[in-house]
Formats: structure tokens, sequence, C-alpha cells
């Protein structure tokens, strides 16, 4: 062997005994200093030390200091070792790329993660060729040829994979943002190549879409920072003034929970119609995802405030008739009163303020009256039940509940002045809202009901003395006769 052989053997020597073991450890302390809160290089470094430097040093100790015949099984084998390794390599660091090039572009991971695939493909083709003589024409036209068959195969699968990707592309949602698919709207909580995933209330169940349906389809999107925006009409005869019917929307609109602040509802007239008035009403609400259910309830709620401003939803064929209405006449509101058994009084005598009070009907958690709010009305329940609450900085405090055959009456309410108390429905409840006039009427012709709800305003103003001193009110439950 000549000199220039024995320099080449003592080269590849000193790369093994000298430089791998030196690389090694400085690469092992290299890892050790990176800080913790930084691991971006930790995984190709591993990836170095542990596989491509020794698959290295053991190909340069077989193919090049043991000088074996390529031919050799032995040898063929650690090429293909080596040309692994060395692909690895690549393949961890062109991650390490990609992992950070996608966090700050809009192209979808998928694209990339084709692109490493068709890496792999192309490293192995040459490997296998370069290492085991096989034709590289024959390996590609093989690659063409099952790649069309499995294309035939799969096109179904591969169709909705494009489409998932374009889908992916257009980013036109993310993960967050509401969807509504036909009647469905539900939160996204996982989006991938194939599926789309959404979180449906109130159910709080899990709906997957294939992404190649919303490709081909059409939804809606409501960004999770923004609100969104429900509405729907009403048609209300022409007996009734739009004024009015305004403010009855409004008020049925401004009580739905999740509004975007007082300003969150809207009404307004669209169009004047053969059956009447026809009337749009929209809501802006915070969390699309309980649009379907705050509809529901100003539906719900339109048609209670409705019945208490005496204006009717649905139109009877002969317009210069009046559909019947339960409790419509002062006779049938005198013998409600004499039934509830509050005044111990029979209808006769409350013809004063059965003529001046009005029947209401109240939804369960609609609020009767509000803490602050002037009060001009005593409230007496037919049906359901009202609770009585005292509001603070610090906490909601229930002084009791008023059902059927009890009413509510306040000092306040004498004075028009503000109520201390918040009264809500606990369930349905139909009551007969007397106004304060009427009721003074009836104790000024009648001195011993005038006495007995003294006694019992003086009572229960101790009662709620003990609760704040600032308070000055309370309300009245008379026992039924």
């Amino acid at each position: 062997m000549g000199s220039r052989d024995w320099t080449t053997l003592f080269g590849w020597t000193l790369l093994v005994v000298l430089v791998y073991p030196l690389l090694t450890i400085l690469i092992a302390e290299w890892s050790r200093r990176i800080d913790e809160g930084s691991r971006a290089p930790w995984r190709p470094l591993r990836v170095v030390q542990t596989l491509l430097l020794p698959s290295l040093a053991i190909w340069l100790v077989v193919d090049r200091l043991a000088d074996l015949p390529s031919e050799t099984l032995l040898v063929k084998l650690v090429d293909t070792a080596f040309g692994i390794a060395v692909l690895a390599t690549l393949l961890v660091l062109a991650q390490s790329g990609v992992s950070f090039i996608a966090a700050r572009s809009r192209t979808p991971r998928l694209l990339f993660d084709i692109a490493l695939s068709i890496m792999v493909v192309i490293g192995a083709t040459v490997i296998i060729s370069t290492v085991w003589g096989f034709s590289l024409t024959s390996l590609l036209s093989a690659i063409g040829v099952g790649s069309v068959v499995m294309g035939l195969a799969l096109q179904g699968v591969i169709g909705g994979m494009v489409s998932g990707v374009l889908l992916l592309s257009a980013r036109q949602f993310k993960i967050g943002d509401w969807l509504r698919v036909g009647t469905t709207t539900g939160r996204v909580i996982q989006v991938d190549w194939r599926s789309v995933t959404l979180q449906v209330l109130p159910r709080d169940e899990k709906l997957v879409l294939h992404s190649a349906g919303l490709a081909t389809g059409s939804f809606s999107v409501f960004p999770a920072d923004q609100p969104t925006s429900v509405s729907t009409t009403v048609t209300i005869g022409y007996n009734h003034s739009p004024d009015g019917v305004r403010a009855m929307l409004l008020e049925a609109a401004r009580g739905v929970p999740d509004l975007v602040g007082r300003e969150g509802a809207a009404c307004g007239v669209t169009e004047y119609g053969q059956s009447g008035i026809r009337y749009s009403v929209s809501l802006a609400i915070r969390d699309p995802g309980k649009a379907e259910a705050a509809l529901d309830e100003l539906l719900s709620r339109i048609w209670y405030v409705s019945q208490r401003h005496d204006i009717l939803l649905v139109q009877p064929r002969d317009p210069g008739t009046n559909l019947p209405r339960h409790g419509q006449t002062p006779e049938e509101r005198a013998d409600m009163l004499a039934a509830t058994g509050a005044f111990g009084r029979p209808a006769s005598a409350l013809m004063g303020i059965a003529e001046a009070a009005r029947l209401q009907r109240w939804r369960a958690g609609e609020i009767l009256l509000r803490q602050g709010e002037n009060v001009n009305a005593i409230f007496v329940v037919l049906r359901g039940e009202l609770a009585v609450f005292v509001r603070s900085a610090a906490k909601r405090v229930e002084l009791g509940s008023l059902a059927s055959g009890q009413l509510f009456a306040i000092r306040e309410a004498f004075r028009d002045a503000a109520s201390p108390v918040e009264v809500v429905a606990s369930e349905e409840t139909e009551i007969l809202w007397v106004p304060t006039e009427a009721m003074q009427a009836l104790l000024d012709n009648d001195p011993a009901l005038a006495t007995d709800l003294e006694a019992v305003l003086d009572t229960h103003v101790q009662a709620l003395s003990s609760i704040g001193s600032a308070l000055s009110a309370s309300p009245v439950r008379t026992p039924a006769a």
C-alpha cells in the first residue's frame, strides 16, 4: 500500500478515534447548556448525537477502514443505514423549519407534511438505486404506476383531502369561532384536513363535519370576539299604533339575556301588508352559540309582553270583532279579586279597583318590578308565584315569596317613590295589576281594610329594617280569607 493509501487510512482513523468522540462531547455539552425555555434546537441535536454520528463512525469503519468490497451484504446494509440516518437528520431539520414557518404563515400545515413526505420518497429512491443498484428509471416508473392505481382506488379520499386543504388554505375561520351549518350552530374546537369538530350548545355535544362537505357547501362564520345578530318578524294589526307596538317589542327584546348592552335590541316597521303591519326585531348577542336560544326567548317574551299591553298577535277574520280574552271585563276581574280572598270582600265591593285593574301574565324569570324603579301599583297574585328580593352591593337576599291569593304592596306605591325591593316571577304567573289611585279609593271608603293594611305594612317594615336600615318598605303578604 502506497504512502497516499496510508495517509488516507490515517485520516479516516483520526476521524473515528478523535473527531467522533470530540464532536459527541461538544454536542452533549451544548445540549446541556440550552436554556429550558428555548427547546427548538434540542431535537435536531439529539438526532445528530445519537443517530448521525454513530452511523457515520460505523460507515467509516466498515466502508473505509475495513476496505471491504462494495458488493458485500454487510457494506450494503451499512451504506443503507447511513443513508437512512442522513435522511432522518435532514427530515428532522426540515420539520423544525416547517414548524417555525407554519407558526408564522397562513399556509396549511398539511402542505408542509406533503412536501416532507415527497422528500422521504425521493431520499428512499436515491438510497435504493445507489446502494442496491436498482434502476432509478424503473423505480420512478413503478412509483408512478402505483400512484395512478392508488389515485383511482382512493379518488374519494384524495378528493376529500384536496377539498380539506383548500378549506384550510382559505383560513375563513379558526378555533374558537362559531359556524352555522344549516340550522346547527357550534363553536369550532378542532380543525384538520379531514374534518371540523363543533361544540354544539346547549346540549354540549360534539358534531364532526367533513371538510369536503364544508368546502363544497355554504356556512356562516361568527368570529369569537364579535357579537352575532339574530332577527325575526312579527305582524300586528292596524288597530295598534306603530309607536305602541315598537315600545312593546323593545320591552320584550331588552329582557333577553346576553344582549350587547341596552342598544343590543332594535325594532322597526318593514312593510304594510294585507293582514297588518310587519315589524322586524333584531338582537345583538354576545355569544353566537346562544343565538337560537335568544330568539326562542324573544318570541316567548313577545307573547307575554303583548298580553300586558293589550296588543293582539292574532287578528280576527272580521276586523270589527274582538277576540274573547280571559279577564277582559270588570265583572270578571272583580270575581277574580274576590276569589283570591286577599281583601275579604265580595265582588260587588271590589268593582272600583276591578275597573282600573289590568290582567297581566309574566313568564318565569321576568322582573315585574326592579329595585330603584318608581312603583305606583299593587299586584294581586291569581296564579303562580312571585319572589321578593332586596339587593345590596355584595349580594341579593330573598325576603319571601307570594303565592296565589296573596298581594304585593309597599308603602312607596302610595307615594309614587322608588321601590326598595325587586319582584320576580318564580314561575309562569298571572296577576291583577291595580293602580294605587284605585286602591287608595277603596281604602278611603273602607276604614277597616285600611287599618288592617296599615298594620301589616308596619309589621313588614320592621322585618325589612332588620336587613338594612336604609330600606323603608316591604312586601305585604295577606292570607286568603
